[in-house]
């Protein structure tokens, strides 16, 4: 987005042109405000209204960090930018605080608006709520953060048993060589399994999920996800309870993918009761 060059419409007595205008500023799926040299707002529409919770009567020549509050305000205003050092453009990442005091995490872009002169009579600012790509951005962050947790346990307990067996090769009898053994390899399979559920979840983000659908009986996965609960929540002193009244259908699913979701499901039962 560069310095734009528009007639001026106040001048103009083509209405055809003004309503060009106000339909491509209504259509434009971005917020859009425009301002004066003096930073009063000339143009707000309705994705900006929506974005900030203002209507555009409400916004009509007040000054724009009355209306934006961003941090960049006093700081480092994009369209003060434009209008003192006529840069041609301005891209940054902001927040702005809305009319309810809520803050908002935008994306934004500023421009300069020309006469046909190339006289500067005032900027442009377009921005976009980027509040679902951040929360988004704050999930995959947590959950790297989560899996490298839980992968440094088992990671740990087989280097611990690794390194008795090599250094006390000789003192080890053949009975707690097999015990360190078959502990490693349980550890083994807790790292691959937390592996396996990365890379699912990577494939999941890229939309390369793979299901093996066939013919599953809900009674069967219940009744074996209903046995595994009953052991976990036994220590939390909770009991869990199957009613089925009557026999559930077979269906056509990914079983694997099924108890993942009933797991899921069960495991916040026992975190949050």
């Amino acid at each position: 987005m560069a310095n734009i060059s528009i007639k001026s419409l106040r001048d103009s007595r083509d209405v055809h042109d003004l309503t060009f205008y106000k339909f491509v500023m209504e259509s434009l799926p971005v917020a859009v405000m425009t301002v004066d040299p003096e930073l009063r707002i000339t143009g707000f529409n309705s994705s900006a209204e929506e974005i900030t919770g203002y209507s555009k009567e409400e916004t009509l020549g007040r000054y724009c960090n009355q209306i934006l509050r961003s941090e960049l305000c006093k700081i480092s205003c994009p369209l003060k930018t434009i209008l003192n050092h006529r840069e041609p453009i301005v891209r940054t990442e902001s927040t702005i605080c809305n009319k309810f005091g809520e803050t908002v995490p935008i994306r934004q872009h500023a421009a300069g608006l020309l006469n046909d002169d190339g006289t500067l009579i005032g900027g442009l600012e377009a921005f976009v709520d980027i509040s679902h790509s951040k929360a988004l951005e704050r999930e995959k962050a947590n959950l790297i953060s989560m899996f490298a947790h839980d992968m440094r346990s088992p990671l740990i307990s087989i280097q611990g048993f690794v390194l008795r067996l090599l250094q006390n090769a000789v003192e080890i009898n053949e009975e707690k060589r097999k015990k360190y053994l078959k502990i490693i390899k349980l550890e083994a399979s807790k790292l691959e399994s937390l592996i396996d559920g990365f890379l699912e979840y990577s494939r999941l983000q890229t939309g390369k999920l793979n299901f093996n659908f066939t013919a599953t009986s809900l009674d069967k996965e219940l009744i074996e996800i209903y046995e595994t609960y009953q052991v976990k929540g036994s220590p939390k002193g909770i009991q869990f309870e199957l009613r089925n009244m009557e026999p559930l259908p077979v269906v056509d699913a990914d079983s694997k993918y099924l108890q993942r979701a009933f797991s899921n499901l069960l495991d916040n039962a026992l975190k949050y009761s």
